[in-house]
């Protein structure tokens, strides 16, 4: 296997997996949705610029102009940008992994929530049930490390073994951190919309450019 990813070649970023069909090696290139349209666009651009282009090379004729919808650039600036938005569309995809594992965590905080709401159902207001201990402490240790806008009260509780918690101040630390998830989750998933909308755009106008001669 290489990976590409974290360790890029020129901007160029995918995972390469080796398999065997009948004995014989078939390289598999798994790409995002981004990462292929970069790709593809760099791959046309070096059948017209000289195939170097793809391995750090300056294009044939560098200084020539290239028009890119109102944008004028030479060749040698127009793979400029192209590498650029590599790195941008990389950045972006690291926050749609941040963003799928939030995503994950909140389901997984709704179910200890169920559960954890059965338990003190069960226990007088005063106190936790044993058995709802070790969710309390699940749910905490794993909003710590993402948690926003938790106010100081919120916090404290969180550092506060749940077995000295009321009932309350456990439902408390619960709510708020659910709640402050699910905010995170909808401003992060409509800033990930936009930035992706973004270089979608931009990678459209790139892969249009035309060669305007010298």
């Amino acid at each position: 296997m290489i990976d590409r990813r974290e360790d890029p070649r020129f901007g160029y970023r995918a995972l390469h997996l080796v398999v065997f069909v009948d004995d014989l090696p078939v390289e598999i290139q798994i790409r995002t949705e981004l990462q292929d349209t970069w790709a593809q666009i760099v791959e046309r651009l070096a059948d017209r610029w000289g195939r170097g282009i793809r391995y750090g090379e300056d294009p044939e004729h560098p200084d020539s102009i290239v028009r890119s919808g109102k944008v004028v650039v030479t060749r040698r600036q127009h793979l400029a940008t192209l590498t650029a938005l590599s790195d941008a569309i990389w950045l972006v995809e690291q926050s749609r992994r941040r963003s799928d594992e939030l995503k994950s965590l909140l389901v997984n905080a709704d179910s200890i929530w169920q559960v954890v709401q059965s338990a003190w159902s069960e226990s007088p207001a005063d106190k936790i049930l044993p058995r709802a201990i070790p969710l309390v402490e699940e749910f905490a240790a794993d909003l710590a490390p993402v948690s926003g806008e938790l106010d100081d009260e919120v916090r404290e509780l969180m550092a506060t073994p749940p077995a000295d918690l009321t009932t309350a101040q456990a439902r408390r630390v619960v709510d708020a951190g659910l709640d402050d998830l699910r905010r995170r989750d909808i401003e992060l998933t409509a800033l990930l919309a936009s930035e992706e909308q973004g270089l979608r755009a931009t990678l459209q106008l790139v892969a249009g450019a035309t060669d305007e001669g010298v």
